[in-house]
């Protein structure tokens, strides 16, 4: 071995490949010229997959090219030693530099077979290509749905308000009218009216809540609320259609359940008014209940199921995940019985979903059904509010509180009718405006405790009206004047937007005297 090494550089008893091969010139030349080129293209090619791996830093496998080049460029020092030892017999290191490109061809080569299939996973060219179509196309259809999605919005905005509006001035005057010295005769007809016209509310506000959940439109505004507050307000709105049936209809709160609680009131509401008119709806005889506990609560959540109770039809076991569906009854003759668009137990089950719940049932046929709506809320971030001095639920009337004068703008004779009455009603004073510029006019001449206007105006709307009226307070140092955006639009952006421009709070038509006559009191408190 040690002679090996002592006689690595020496040509010692060897002989030239020329005249071992006894070549004839041509010969000779060609083989040399051959491996000339056959050199100069290996040491080429070694260089430009280094240039490759330097400038594009987002290959994969860089190991595997610097291999390659490794190899290469070994193939092409054999053929510099092929065409050497056409003189010089150094086979001794020829030998060393064919073993070192064996050892470099062997690791490349099992290393190339260990990343073939993450590289047949590569796409070809076509294949980006016809990707890049499928993306593009892709793009078209999300513009496309996006597009949808808009009309649909804006179909739902304006359908909100062209049904929203007429229904205001039912509601509102239906409203007046129970103020009213009425025979009990003329009361009766009145509330059989005024509970028809809430019903149709409540199938239209069903129909667009569940476009907008699907549209992915639907927003919630939480908030502190009373939790029993709101639902003696739902057990109220829905007694008459238990007494009706003189079926018993009470409310129990389980111990544990927190006074006040922190979510959208409004949702919680509405998810209770498709529990319980279903289940009044469907039962005949005996009663139906709600029953609130409280299932967990921590610091900073809590957990409350809204069981509704019923003595009615039941439902079939085999049924039971049908009733989610939208436009589902059990049968048709269900629906030829007692009506109904099947929407109610959808939107309250995804309503429950979208809280982060969930709406569960349990029924047997001829026994009667439990629907529950397990809802997910937060504790209270406020301490509960003292009652309010106003023990009837609005404001007193001017002689015991100073006169608040209100400016109404309102483009709708109908509506503005419908508002004077509710407010002045109350003691409360009301001039009214068609248009903003009417308004812009009124306001220059006297001030005003508080405005209501309707967002949707001919000419100037409300939003710019109040965006300009909040620039003349601020340039004149005035007063805040409470301002309230009154629109038939109940889409969370309307709101948001009116809220935006400089307004105080929002109401949504069709007004309620409670719901108006709460807010005026609640400015008139903030004012004192």
């Amino acid at each position: 071995m040690f002679d090996f090494f002592t006689k690595f550089w020496t040509t010692d008893g060897f002989m030239p490949h020329q005249h071992c091969y006894v070549l004839e010139r041509g010969t000779f030349w060609l083989a040399v010229f051959s491996d000339l080129l056959i050199a100069a293209a290996y040491f080429s090619i070694p260089y430009a997959l280094w240039i490759l791996v330097k400038q594009r830093e987002d290959l994969i496998h860089r190991k595997l090219f610097y291999l390659f080049a490794a190899f290469i460029f070994l193939c092409g020092v054999t053929h510099v030693f092929g065409m050497v030892g056409m003189w010089y017999p150094l086979y001794r290191i020829d030998a060393v530099i064919r073993l070192l490109t064996g050892i470099v061809s062997l690791v490349t080569s099992v290393i190339l077979w260990r990343a073939l299939p993450v590289i047949l996973q590569f796409p070809s060219k076509a294949q980006m290509e016809a990707a890049l179509v499928e993306a593009n196309h892709q793009e078209v259809l999300r513009e496309k749905e996006a597009a949808s999605n808009r009309m649909k919005s804006e179909f739902l905005a304006n359908m909100s308000h062209e049904i929203r509006t007429p229904l205001n001035g039912v509601i509102g005057m239906l409203d007046v009218l129970t103020q009213s010295n009425l025979t009990d005769r003329q009361n009766e007809c009145v509330q059989v009216a005024l509970d028809a016209s809430e019903r149709l509310l409540v199938i239209i506000n069903d129909v667009l809540d569940l476009s907008k959940i699907e549209a992915g439109k639907l927003q919630f505004n939480h908030a502190d609320f009373m939790l029993k507050e709101v639902a003696a307000e739902v057990m109220d709105l829905l007694r008459m259609q238990a007494d009706e049936k003189r079926l018993s209809f009470p409310l129990q709160i389980g111990d544990g359940v927190p006074a006040m609680v922190h979510g959208d009131s409004a949702r919680i509401s509405q998810i209770l008014i498709n529990l319980l008119s279903n289940a009044i709806k469907f039962t005949r005889e005996g009663g139906v209940t709600l029953r609130i506990e409280r299932v967990e609560q921590t610091d900073d959540a809590l957990t409350l199921d809204l069981a509704v109770q019923d003595t009615g039809i039941g439902i079939p076991q085999d049924r039971l995940d049908a009733i989610f569906e939208a436009f589902t009854q059990q049968d048709s003759s269900i629906q030829k019985h007692f009506g109904g668009t099947g929407l109610g137990l959808t939107i309250a089950s995804r309503l429950c979903q979208l809280m982060g719940g969930e709406l569960m049932v349990s029924s047997e046929v001829g026994v009667g059904s439990t629907f529950t709506a397990r809802v997910k809320l937060q504790p209270a971030q406020a301490k509960a509010a003292p009652a309010s001095p106003y023990t009837n639920g609005h404001a007193p009337d001017a002689g015991q509180t100073p006169h608040w004068t209100v400016l109404l703008v309102e483009d709708s004779a109908a509506n503005r009718s419908v508002l004077q009455r509710m407010i002045e009603n109350e003691a409360y004073s009301v001039v009214t405006a068609e248009t903003a510029e009417q308004a812009w006019q009124l306001t220059q001449e006297r001030t005003f405790d508080l405005m209501l206007i309707d967002v949707r105006l001919p000419g100037i709307d409300g939003l710019e009206f109040t965006r300009r009226y909040r620039a003349f307070e601020r340039e004149n140092r005035n007063r805040s004047c409470p301002m309230v955006g009154l629109s038939a639009q109940a889409m969370r952006e309307d709101i948001d937007a009116g809220i935006e421009a400089g307004m105080d709070a929002y109401l949504t038509k069709p007004v309620r005297r409670n719901e108006l006559l709460r807010m005026l009191d609640r400015f008139r408190l903030a004012s004192e």
